[in-house]
């Protein structure tokens, strides 16, 4: 018997590390193929034009927040726990969702005729704002999927999607469509998306909706839509203050560095939203140390991975963005640098965010986030009229310390009781993270940057290796957690 529930127990956590490996798979080939739009648009469009396509990837993404407002949180909480068959939850939301795209639509263009937004600007916006109706069920299909454990079809559904994008783009270059017909592009790719997901989830799909049950699912993930909306806030504020009080020039500019730091996030995005969201919910109710250990392993884990990946973007942002995206890029650059210290930060503020999001304590969360949000609008409206981007860069790094500082400290005080200072080590990072400010701060001489950059390289060359930081690392998994089904492909 004991045999049997350890090759069980072995089992599930193979899954599990599968669904993670399988999603950050594809989240890599869509962050290989989703910055070609980036580099398409910058090189066919120029510093200007691209200021256009960059302020409506911004008012869109922002506008998206308010798609299916916390429907699918409600759909991984009560899926996850078992409280309603998928089929009820998942067709009651889809009928919830699409009102609120078309409400976000609505207030995007309000937005746009409401401020002093260039006419090309204006149908840029209206165009690929169309995308804000499969957005808002992309999270749900996801959220159902996540549920039935089949990470594999997410994987390949953002994948087929990142492609349609990235071919679509060509495309417009190549027969020199212009600038409204690329901003379709998006459109195409997150209606892809969707039909996929949809055709994949067929049987959950009924016609049997009741507009009370609607209602309640909102009940259920309205906190955590309100915190999604903070979260786009204090992340996305600055291209929008950027696009009000500078213009769409400079929009573009900052844009570059941000299209990579949404690749660099995408890592505690797959590991918490897209696969450990579903098991934290069910660990909160049913085993408290087993969340404490993972909170504790994956934030070793972030800490180290964010601290890597910021080291890399200091060190190759000066070469690379300018050869890249073209000369009149330069300063994104600088930027880039700035926003690199972001990373970590951002890292351990997943991991916490997603503990306290779990355990029942989402209405704590999102007082933090409102607090985040309301410091980053603040720091924008001081910053941004001083030094323009760059003061949007420093705003941001500022507003990610802040948030989280304050989440590993309410995780701790009122969830789990785990020091990460003690049991992750973070004081271990100190020394690395001061070489990347001495870098970024040090314009001239190049060889300073350099050398800062590849000493904070040795620093985690030297924790991952002689310190052994890791040792002999294990996903800690219950016994009794729920076996999903296997991942499904789309044939």
């Amino acid at each position: 018997m004991l045999g049997i529930a350890a090759l069980s127990k072995h089992a599930k956590q193979h899954r599990l590390l599968a669904g993670i490996g399988a999603n950050l798979i594809s989240e890599v080939a869509r962050a290989a193929l989703l910055p070609l739009i980036a580099i398409i648009a910058a090189r066919y469009l120029g510093a200007t034009g691209y200021g256009s396509f960059a302020t409506a990837q911004a008012l869109t993404a922002f506008a998206a927040a308010f798609g299916g407002f916390g429907l699918l949180f409600a759909i991984l909480q009560l899926g996850a726990r078992h409280e309603e068959p998928l089929s009820s939850l998942l067709s009651n939301s889809v009928a919830g969702g699409l009102p609120t795209a078309l409400v976000a639509y609505g207030g995007l263009a309000g937005w746009v005729y409401l401020f002093d937004y260039g006419h090309t600007t204006r149908i840029v916006v209206l165009t690929m704002a169309a995308a804000l109706f499969p957005m808002a069920l992309n999270g749900q299909f996801m959220a159902a999927l996540q549920v039935q454990g089949r990470y594999t079809l997410m994987a390949v559904a953002g994948v087929v999607a990142a492609l349609v994008n990235v071919l679509l783009a060509f495309v417009v270059v190549i027969m020199d469509l212009g600038l409204v017909a690329l901003a379709s592009s998006t459109v195409a790719a997150s209606a892809t998306m969707a039909a996929l997901m949809a055709w994949a989830l067929r049987r959950e799909l009924t016609h049997r909706v009741s507009v009370r049950r609607i209602r309640d699912l909102f009940r259920t993930g309205f906190l955590f839509g309100l915190g999604e909306l903070l979260y786009f806030i204090y992340f996305g504020i600055d291209l929008v203050l950027l696009s009000l009080l500078v213009g769409e020039r400079a929009v573009g500019l900052y844009n570059i560095p941000v299209r990579a730091l949404v690749v660099a996030y995408l890592l505690p995005m797959v590991v918490f939203n897209r696969v450990l969201y579903a098991r934290y919910f069910d660990w909160s109710q049913s085993d408290r140390e087993r969340l404490r250990q993972t909170y504790v392993l994956t934030s070793k884990g972030m800490l180290f991975l964010g601290m890597l990946a910021a080291a890399g973007l200091v060190l190759i942002a000066d070469p690379v963005v300018p050869a890249v995206f073209g000369g009149s890029f330069e300063e994104s650059s600088v930027l880039l640098r700035i926003l690199a210290l972001a990373l970590p930060l951002r890292y351990i503020s997943g991991s916490a965010s997603a503990v306290l999001a779990t355990a029942d304590h989402i209405g704590l969360r999102v007082r933090i986030q409102a607090a985040t949000a309301a410091l980053n609008v603040a720091l924008c409206l001081v910053m941004i009229p001083l030094w323009e981007a760059r003061g949007a860069a420093v705003a941001t790094v500022v507003t990610e310390a802040f948030l989280a500082a304050a989440l590993v400290w309410f995780v701790r005080a009122r969830v789990v009781r785990a020091d990460l200072v003690r049991e992750a080590k973070a004081w271990l990072f100190v020394a690395p993270y001061a070489a990347l400010l001495v870098a970024v701060s040090a314009h001239q001489p190049g060889w300073v940057l350099a050398l800062c950059g590849l000493i904070a390289i040795g620093f985690l060359a030297a924790i991952a290796g002689p310190m052994k930081y890791f040792g002999r690392v294990s996903l800690p998994l219950p016994a009794s957690a729920p076996i999903e089904r296997d991942p499904a492909s789309l044939t």
